[in-house]
């Protein structure tokens, strides 16, 4: 259901190690929180989708 955001999220986390260390250290150390991370992008992204179709359809 999520395809590759997983490991899309896994690269882009250990990208950012360089500014946001202790967040992405968490986020790679603990698989709980990043599930529960991964789950809250997922939403948004679905949702920011999903309203981009409505306002095309409103359009």
């Amino acid at each position: 259901m999520k395809a590759d955001l997983p490991s899309k999220a896994i690269s882009a986390i250990a990208a950012a190690m360089s500014s946001h260390t202790s967040m992405a250290t968490k986020l790679l150390s603990d698989e709980s929180t990043r599930d529960v991370f991964l789950t809250v992008v997922y939403e948004l992204l679905k949702k920011e989708a999903g309203a981009g179709l409505f306002s095309s359809v409103r359009a």
